[in-house]
C-alpha cells in the first residue's frame, strides 16, 4: 500500500513518509478538538428555583388537605345523622305577625269604599249617545247594502234554505196528486196527438202530389228543349197557361195554410175534402169517406185542372 502513497514532497522511503504525515494529521486534529473558543456561544445556565415555584405548589396542597379533611368531617356527621335521630330539632312554631296589618285593612277598606262611589257614579250617569239607534242605523245600513250587494249577506244560507222549501213543496202530497194527474192526461191525449200528427203529415203528401201534378201538366204542356229536341219557343199564349196555373197553385197553397191554422186535426182533414170537392164539381158525401177516396178525389181535381188549362 506504501508504494500507491504520493507523498507532498520527495523522499526516499514511502513507508516513512506515509506513517510522518499520517501521525502529523491526528496531532492537528486532536489540538483541532482541544481548542478553545475566543467568544462564549454556549446557552446560559438554568436556575429551577425560578421556574419551579415550590410555594404555590405548598399553598395548593395545604388547600386540598383543608378541602379533604372538611369533606371528611361532613361525612362523619351525614353517616351520625343517618345511624341516629339527630340530635336538632327543625320544627319552629313561631308565627309571623305584621305590625302595621290593621293600617293595611283600613287603607284596603278605603280604597273599596272609593271604587264604589266611582261606581255607582259610573252607573248613573246617562249617556250621551243612545246605543240603540246605533244599533237600528247599523240595521238600516245593511238592509242597503244587501239590497245594491251582488252576493248579500249569508247568501248561501238564503239560497239553501229556499231550495230545501222548494223540495218539500216539491214533494207536499198536493203536488204528487197534482203530477200524477198531469200524468195521466198526458197518457190520454198521447194517441190522440199522434193521430193529428199523422193526419197534418198526410195533408202535406197530398200537397206534394198536387205540386208533382203541376210539374207533369207543365211537361204536357211545353216538353224542355233536351228531352224533346223538336219543341219550339214557348208562346205567349202558353206562357199566360203556365202562369195561371201557378198562380192557381199558390192560392191552394194559402188556402191550405189556412187551414192549417184552425184549431183541429180534423178540422184541416174535412176543409181540405171539401175543397178537393168543391174543385171537382162534385157534391160532398154527407160521411167522412176514406182515405182512398179523398186521394181520388184530390187526383181527379188535379187532372180535370189540368185539362181546362192545357191549350187547343
Amino acid at each position: 500500500m506504501h508504494r500507491s502513497y504520493q507523498s507532498i514532497l520527495p523522499t526516499h522511503n514511502k513507508l516513512l513518509q506515509q506513517r510522518w504525515d499520517t501521525t502529523y494529521y491526528k496531532e492537528h486534529r486532536r489540538k483541532v478538538q482541544d481548542a478553545v473558543p475566543m467568544v462564549d456561544t454556549k446557552a446560559p445556565p438554568t436556575y429551577m428555583h425560578l421556574h419551579l415555584k415550590l410555594k404555590k405548589l405548598q399553598l395548593e396542597e395545604e388547600r386540598l388537605a383543608t378541602i379533604e379533611r372538611d369533606n371528611r368531617i361532613l361525612l362523619e356527621k351525614m353517616s351520625y345523622i343517618m345511624r341516629t335521630r339527630g340530635r336538632v330539632d327543625n320544627r319552629n312554631n313561631y308565627e309571623y305577625k305584621s305590625l302595621n296589618r290593621e293600617k293595611r285593612q283600613r287603607e284596603l277598606l278605603r280604597v273599596t269604599r272609593e271604587n264604589q262611589a266611582i261606581l255607582m257614579r259610573i252607573n248613573m250617569r246617562q249617556p250621551e249617545y243612545s246605543v240603540k239607534k246605533w244599533q237600528q242605523d247599523w240595521e238600516e245600513n245593511q238592509k242597503f247594502m244587501d239590497n245594491i250587494s251582488a252576493y248579500p249577506q249569508d247568501w248561501w244560507e238564503r239560497k239553501e234554505s229556499d231550495r230545501s222549501k222548494s223540495a218539500s213543496a216539491r214533494n207536499s202530497p198536493r203536488k204528487q196528486q197534482e203530477r200524477a194527474e198531469d200524468k195521466d192526461q198526458q197518457q190520454k191525449e198521447e194517441p190522440q196527438q199522434q193521430e193529428e200528427e199523422q193526419e197534418v203529415g198526410e195533408i202535406f203528401t197530398a200537397a206534394g202530389a198536387a205540386f208533382s201534378k203541376l210539374g207533369e201538366l207543365t211537361m204536357q204542356l211545353h216538353p224542355s228543349s233536351d228531352q224533346n229536341t223538336s219543341g219550339g219557343k214557348w208562346t205567349d199564349q202558353e206562357i199566360e197557361m203556365l202562369r195561371g196555373s201557378v198562380k192557381k197553385f199558390g192560392e191552394d197553397l194559402n188556402k191550405i195554410s189556412e187551414v192549417i191554422k184552425s184549431r183541429t186535426v180534423s178540422q184541416i182533414r174535412n176543409q181540405l175534402k171539401r175543397k178537393a170537392y168543391e174543385d171537382a164539381g162534385l157534391q160532398p158525401p154527407t160521411t167522412t169517406p176514406t182515405k182512398a177516396v179523398a186521394k181520388s178525389v184530390a187526383s181527379t181535381a188535379s187532372e180535370q185542372q189540368a185539362k181546362k188549362q192545357k191549350p187547343s
